[in-house]
């Protein structure tokens, strides 16, 4: 008994002296099982998958670093993981497929229209980034789905790569930093380098090369290295010879070309405009909801000419939202804030709702007597030369203008103060007399000189003057959209142009008109925008394109105010051309959808039932809605015919299992053909097989087990309900056998020949 309890005792002492000892190891143990299980795991995944995810990884990164932002890439990475680690599949047919391809683009089509758009994509030239944008992240999402997809051998599509590349090349279409610039390149080469190394472990998916070649791993280095160093080095050329490139071609398209001054930018050349006429000249630029022609819209205008160029010397007033909207200004229409431009209106207000559809860099187009601006801005510019400037001036955001008649209007457009000896009064003058002094070099030319004393002989008034200098240009001159001063560095274009008398464009005319005023002692200025006159047949909308933009001149007559005056010939002033109805009826669609994603996006889901009203009852949306019910109307009937009369020529009903069935076979069929003979026409399954069951007697061969394949798909072919899993089992041994069959030397002509005659 004293044994007993000695016993008792030190085994008690031993459990509580040695179990917690054991404890550590025990939990080492297990978390070296749990390690080796994962690795196990890891091991089974195949390489491809892998790759796949690094390189979804990679694109997500780029997105993310290029659109600056980060919710949306990590979420991708994240199913992309998951995708990867767990064996949850889907089992889809083409047809499902397809339809969730459908769904998913109409759901990002709502995140288009419910999410603002990226600042990073908002502000860039042409509409289509910010849709790139928006397929690049579409396209993420259509990756991830295909992690999730039941393939054999849990294989990726052989197409992932180049799926991926949509989405590098839709996200970079920004205008990136030079330490930008440096990231892309990088992430770019490690793309292809995936790519590449992705398509290796493709291979054993295909097996058509032994997978065990001593030359294969170094070609593939071979391959990544020079892949790898050809990209580097055409992504860091291109960088390097940017701007060479970029004068060339510009140097291709216009002579004496200006790079700061492409379109309407702080300065403008002589060639800003037409070059802007040239590309994508049938892009819309604006499109303006008003009762009448809206005719001139303003974007900037500038007061000196000097060193080839127009400049702007004078600075802006800023001027605060007021508290209250104007009469007249459709708020439901677009969010905004009102702006007062002038202190009183002039007689004969017009409202005009403009939808910017190209890139006016901060400024808002608008008629000369433009009174209230209504914007979704927060501060706004104006000049002295009434040119209306906004940060928060966008693509695509809308903006309402109340404007009147341009006479009455003060030279500098602010009416708060007018009495005599004013700083403002002082101020109009010191503007005036700048505005009516000519460049030094007209001055000092003597035959220039002598043809502005001809040209405004016995004109007294400025309304003289005007008509005389548009007489001079429509009798000497003719309009062409190409010139080629024929000149030496050192000389001044404008001299050319007016001694010379040779065919140019808009700018010439405008520039040679400003300074002929100027030497007859009138103040003007250059301004450039559009020129508006054609109106959409379906939405009545005014359409301003890019081969619309154009230059003219404003003068200051004491007895009208600001007038316009044009000389181009009327062969260069823009006007309703004739666009094709089915352009008009696209780009009504396209307005119409612009205009339904930003009230959605301003005003809620309830802007969504008033557009869809507005657009069922105007006459084209109704036509168009009676057109589709019709389509499908007819569609449905036609169906309906071939269910009633399936013998009807042309209807098959073939269900998705038989489709399957006879892609397989075809398959097979091709790897037989290949190494045995070709099945006649008159041949059918059964007898084909049988035929190549007595020519191939060892069971083991790959064509008797084709043989045998080909009685079980004449078993289940006309079966009345065959079984799914049966279907897919006998599909993955066709493909199988076609593997090992094309891995067979090709039989000669001869021997194909003789067997077919036998």
């Amino acid at each position: 008994s004293a044994d007993a309890r000695t016993d008792s005792k030190r085994r008690h002492r031993i459990s509580v002296t040695e179990f917690p000892a054991e404890q550590p190891a025990r939990n080492n143990r297990r978390l070296l099982q749990t390690v080796h299980s994962s690795l196990q795991a890891a091991r089974r995944i195949p390489q491809q998958r892998w790759l796949a995810l690094v390189m979804i990884s990679l694109e997500a990164f780029t997105v993310g670093y290029l659109s600056q932002t980060t919710i949306y890439p990590a979420i991708v990475v994240a199913v992309a993981i998951y995708g990867t680690v767990s064996r949850l599949r889907f089992d889809m047919d083409r047809q499902r497929t397809y339809d969730v391809i459908a769904l998913m683009a109409v759901v990002f089509v709502i995140k288009y229209m419910l999410t603002p758009d990226n600042p990073r994509y908002a502000n860039t030239l042409f509409t289509s980034q910010r849709l790139a944008f928006a397929l690049a992240q579409y396209v993420l999402a259509m990756q991830c789905i295909q992690f999730f997809l039941k393939r054999r051998d849990d294989r990726l599509p052989f197409s992932f790569p180049g799926i991926g590349v949509i989405a590098l090349v839709c996200t970079a279409m920004v205008s990136l930093a030079a330490g930008e610039r440096i990231i892309v390149q990088a992430l770019c080469v490690g793309f292809v380098i995936l790519s590449v190394l992705y398509c290796d472990a493709s291979r054993r998916f295909i097996r058509i090369v032994p997978a065990r070649r001593r030359g294969r791993p170094i070609a593939t280095v071979l391959v990544l290295v020079a892949v790898g160093s050809l990209g580097w080095f055409a992504a860091s050329s291109m960088y390097r010879y940017e701007r060479h490139v970029e004068e060339f071609v510009n140097r291709f398209l216009r002579q004496h070309l200006d790079q700061a001054s492409v379109g309407f930018s702080e300065s403008s050349t002589l060639g800003s405009v037409s070059l802007k006429k040239d590309i994508n000249s049938q892009q819309t630029a604006l499109r303006v909801v008003a009762a009448t022609e809206p005719g001139y819209f303003r974007a900037k205008a500038y007061d000196v000419y000097e060193n080839r160029k127009w400049l702007l010397n004078t600075e802006g007033r800023a001027i605060s939202p007021e508290p209250t909207t104007p009469d007249g200004i459709r708020e439901d229409a677009h969010i905004g804030q009102a702006f007062r431009i002038t202190a009183s209106n002039t007689p004969g207000a017009k409202q005009f709702e403009v939808w910017p559809d190209t890139n006016l860099g901060d400024a808002f187009a608008a008629p000369i007597g433009t009174h209230w601006l209504y914007a979704d801005a927060q501060i706004v510019t104006v000049d002295t030369h009434r040119i209306i400037r906004s940060s928060d001036a966008a693509i695509g955001v809308p903006y309402t203008l109340i404007a009147g008649d341009a006479d009455q209007l003060t030279p500098d457009g602010n009416t708060t103060s007018n009495q005599p000896g004013s700083s403002q009064s002082r101020q109009r003058s010191v503007d005036l007399q700048q505005l009516a002094t000519p460049p030094g070099w007209a001055g000092s030319n003597a035959e220039l000189m002598s043809l502005s004393d001809s040209v405004f002989k016995d004109c007294n008034s400025v309304r003289e003057k005007v008509q005389a200098v548009h007489r001079y240009f429509d009798q000497n001159y003719s309009y062409s959209l190409t010139v080629t001063p024929q000149i030496s560095p050192q000389e001044e274009p404008l001299e050319w142009f007016l001694l010379k008398q040779p065919a140019a464009h808009c700018e010439y005319f405008a520039s040679g008109t400003a300074v002929l005023l100027r030497m007859a002692g009138v103040p003007c200025r250059y301004v450039v925008g559009f020129v508006i006159s054609e109106k959409n047949q379906y939405s009545g909308e005014w359409v301003a394109r890019n081969e619309d933009a154009h230059a003219w001149v404003e003068a200051y007559d004491e007895t009208r105010g600001w007038v316009t005056v044009d000389t181009t010939p009327a062969a260069g002033i823009p006007d309703d051309i004739a666009v094709s109805s089915w352009t008009q009826l696209y780009e009504y669609l396209r307005g119409e959808f612009h205009r339904l994603r930003t009230g959605w996006q301003q005003h809620g889901v309830a802007s969504l039932a008033d557009s869809l009203k507005a657009f069922v009852a105007s006459p084209t949306g109704s036509t168009l809605i009676a057109s589709l019910a019709l389509t499908f109307l007819g569609i449905v009937l036609w169906r309906r015919q071939l269910q009633i009369h399936p013998d009807h020529k042309g209807y098959v009903d073939v269900s998705p299992v038989v489709v399957q069935l006879q892609t397989a076979r075809t398959k097979l069929d091709k790897a037989i053909t290949r190494v045995w003979r070709e099945r006649r026409p008159d041949e059918t399954v059964s007898v084909y097989a049988q035929q190549l069951a007595v020519d191939t007697p060892d069971p083991r061969d790959s064509l008797a087990q084709a043989a045998v394949w080909y009685n079980q798909y004449a078993a289940l072919r006309f079966a009345a309900s065959p079984d799914r899993s049966i279907v897919e089992e006998l599909v993955a041994l066709a493909d199988q056998l076609g593997t090992d069959l094309r891995k067979r030397n090709r039989r000669p002509d001869t021997d194909l020949s003789a067997q077919s005659s036998t």
